[in-house]
């Protein structure tokens, strides 16, 4: 008898697992709509626009290691961005990693939606009281003088009048806001091997230094290190950990895991995070620059 209730116990669970495995294959079978991180906000809005056009999908952390956004360091304005391409840049490479073309405009003269537009200055967009600085969004449609916006930062179905869209436009140092519609597919997925090249070509070499000589300053901006530097970071480093695993590169996985590691550190130890993540860097550049140049 006891043996038979462990046998039904047994085949009850086996029954639900298979219900909740096959519950959750539909549940991500269906379009994702929408998708929201801050730190990822062209990455997530690349991600949904290709989906909601191709039916593709894409997470947004193979998107935004795709992008080389994430790689080397450099300091601008007395803050330190560990960082080294500019993101309309690694959206239009990862877009062609993909296997996609699209088309690319002025976001003032974007006419086919959902398009990703930006870069925006995020203090000029709707609601009243955002921080931050540039910023990417997707943007649905529009009717009238008013957008309907998928916007990553936390804002679904957003309202953004064309007036707030081109104030938000117009005032960015490195880029003009540009949009990006109608992928199509192409081509293949990009090779390891061909992305491995792509870090190679775009990576700042001696950006160890770069966070080396900025630790020892000490003259930290404490709210911009621990709200953006840091965190952001620690997420990038993770992902791209997962594409060096997956790339067979076990040592470079390893390094950007500790890297990220370090900058959780830095919460609470800025200047120690900051010499641990410049000997960090100087490691990933050796193996970057070695186990690649095959």
């Amino acid at each position: 008898m006891r043996v038979l209730s462990y046998l039904f116990l047994l085949l009850t669970f086996s029954i639900s697992a298979s219900e909740t495995s096959s519950l959750y294959q539909k549940f991500e079978q269906q379009k994702s709509q929408y998708i929201g991180n801050a730190w990822y906000c062209y990455s997530d809005s690349l991600s949904m626009m290709v989906e909601q056009k191709t039916g593709e999908k894409f997470s947004s952390g193979f998107i935004e290691v795709l992008t080389g956004v994430g790689l080397g360091a450099f300091e601008f304005g007395g803050e330190l961005y560990l960082s080294n391409v500019n993101p309309a840049d690694g959206i239009r490479k990862a877009l062609g990693f993909l296997g996609y073309e699209y088309s690319e405009s002025l976001a003032s003269e974007v006419s086919s939606y959902p398009a990703v537009v930006g870069p925006l200055i995020a203090e000029l967009l709707p609601p009243a009281g955002r921080v931050g600085g540039d910023h990417y969004i997707l943007l649905k449609e529009k009717q009238g003088g008013v957008y309907t916006a998928h916007d990553p930062a936390g804002y679904p179905f957003l309202k953004i009048t064309q007036a707030s869209l081109a104030a938000a436009s117009n005032i960015m140092l490195y880029s003009k806001t540009m949009a990006w519609s109608n992928p199509k597919k192409v081509g293949k997925q990009a090779s390891s091997s061909t992305v491995m090249s792509y870090f190679k070509s775009i990576y700042k070499q001696n950006s160890w230094e770069v966070i080396n000589t900025y630790a020892l300053r000490e003259n930290y901006n404490l709210q911009f290190l621990n709200h953006f530097t840091f965190p952001v970071c620690s997420k990038r480093s993770l992902d791209f950990s997962r594409l060096f695993k997956a790339s067979g590169k076990n040592s470079l996985a390893e390094l950007f895991r500790k890297k990220a590691l370090a900058c959780a550190e830095g919460l609470s130890e800025p200047k120690n995070a900051l010499l641990k993540l410049s000997r960090l860097e100087k490691l990933i550049e050796s193996e970057l620059f070695n186990s690649t140049a095959h």
